[in-house]
């Protein structure tokens, strides 16, 4: 589908226009008149989506021979503030979702204006020293799995301010930004429910996600973890002996100041109601709270230390000699690599989804560059950087919880996907990033989101749909393409 759409136009799949359709938004679709060639899947009809379809100044798309108008291209301002719309909905949607779940599951709905535990902890400048390595999980019974009790719309409303200000909070960076943030909650979503459709019964003990409030503690801390981003890597804060080093070691700085951003914002007063559903008693916050915390580590891969102890406890519970007592054990290190897969998720997805990301990620290591916070251009040595990548931290991991069998075909899909992109990075990516920085280098600037904003437009298959042309509430198997 890439290689048949337009710049600036959105390609959709035929689910993607039934979705649109159920949700009364069918008429932003015009149905390509030529079918196009999809891989892996041969020929198929597709659509051009425009959230503001309308009829002015007619023009025919060369292509399609269907009627184009004016405002089916909308300037860049627009696209930008429809996108941002649709990714704020998509984590408010999702996550409103799971808490139903938990407060289903727990039997009750708390009481309009029921304060939080008391004996809520304030959150600690430095959290490197409280990852655990063994969270006790309460999964849920079967039967209760579907249940769910509406919050009320106090709550809602307090879910989507509380993801529009931590929005605001994320950086204009081309990568480290809220969209690429959006890209690993569906990325962790989409694990975790196709997971939960093919895991065995027999090992859900394993399977950290049968725990309600800790799936929803898992997309809380994804949305958290990159606010305030520097647009520098943490080893680059401690070369520029950044006030934040001392505070918080040395480690994972960007990570646990981020934490600390999220969760002073949710322990304000306006989100009582909030927090109130979040967790009914101490021991449920303190729950959530150490998940927040495994999960927001996790999202920095390249600590050395972490590294070395998730290496070891990985063995000694997936390795020959486990013990079948060691189930929270196991699912805690199951979570935080589940974690990492999402952060790596565009290595374990289409090429053109991780060509895309990628390009982003050395458009942002250039930046940063060119106002002189790194030594080193990103074509000094970034194409050794990402094959090391790619054979030291991403294709272990996708092999590693492929093994387990606990992701379902999940798990070999994104291992299949790991070593194609390998494959065509190692075959094109030396040139790639040269070609990319030598546009940088022509234009005089550096290149921002707004430059790449239309080349992200053209969804692959249904597991990518445009976000900003979404305003359902999502399913358990609901998509973006970001």
């Amino acid at each position: 589908m890439e290689s048949n759409g337009r710049r600036g136009r959105i390609q959709a799949s035929q689910a993607t226009v039934d979705a649109l359709e159920a949700h009364g938004k069918g008429h932003w679709a015009a149905k390509r008149e030529d079918l196009v060639e999809a891989k892996g899947k041969g020929k198929m009809q597709t659509y051009w989506v425009s959230p503001q379809n309308a009829a002015s100044s007619k023009e025919t798309d060369s292509n399609s021979g269907s009627v184009v108008t004016a405002k089916n291209m909308p300037n860049i301002e627009d696209w930008q503030s429809a996108k941002m719309e649709g990714l704020i909905s998509w984590n408010t949607d999702t996550l409103c979702r799971l808490l139903q779940r938990v407060v289903g599951l727990r039997g009750f709905v708390r009481n309009a204006g029921v304060q939080s535990p008391s004996s809520v902890p304030t959150t600690d400048k430095s959290i490197l020293f409280q990852r655990s390595e063994e969270i006790n999980f309460v999964p849920a019974e079967p039967q209760g799995s579907s249940r769910m009790l509406d919050m009320g719309d106090a709550v809602k409303s307090q879910i989507k301010e509380f993801v529009t200000e931590v929005s605001s909070m994320h950086s204009d960076l081309p990568f480290h930004n809220f969209d690429k943030t959006t890209h690993i909650a569906l990325s962790l979503n989409t694990m975790l429910n196709r997971a939960q459709k093919s895991y065995n019964s027999t090992v859900k003990e394993d399977f950290f996600a049968s725990d309600p409030l800790a799936e929803f503690a898992c997309l809380f801390a994804i949305l958290i973890h990159n606010i305030d981003h520097p647009g520098v890597s943490n080893r680059q804060l401690v070369s520029e002996n950044d006030e934040k080093v001392t505070i918080y070691h040395g480690r994972c700085i960007i990570e646990q100041h981020a934490f600390n951003r999220g969760m002073e914002l949710l322990m304000s007063a306006k989100y009582n109601k909030l927090r109130s559903m979040i967790a009914s008693t101490t021991d449920e916050w303190n729950r959530f709270r150490q998940v927040v915390v495994n999960c927001v580590l996790a999202t920095e891969p390249l600590d050395a230390d972490f590294h070395d102890e998730r290496c070891d406890q990985w063995e000694s519970c997936f390795g020959s000699n486990t013990s079948s007592a060691q189930n929270n054990r196991r699912a805690t290190i199951f979570m935080e690599y589940v974690v990492q897969a999402a952060v790596f998720g565009s290595f374990m997805q289409h090429q053109h989804v991780f060509n895309k990301w990628f390009e982003r990620l050395v458009l942002e290591v250039h930046q940063a560059f060119q106002v002189g916070r790194t030594q080193k251009s990103a074509d000094y040595d970034w194409y050794e950087h990402q094959v090391f990548m790619f054979d030291n931290y991403v294709l272990p991991l996708a092999t590693k919880l492929n093994e387990t069998g606990l992701l379902g075909g999940t798990g070999r899909e994104h291992l299949d996907y790991v070593k194609e992109n390998r494959v065509q990075f190692v075959e094109r990516g030396e040139k790639q990033v040269r070609d990319l920085v030598h546009r940088i280098a022509i234009e005089q600037k550096p290149i921002t989101r707004q430059d790449t904003l239309a080349e992200s437009s053209v969804a692959e298959n249904d597991d990518e749909v445009t976000p900003a042309v979404i305003e359902a509430e999502p399913t358990e198997d609901s998509t973006l393409d970001i």
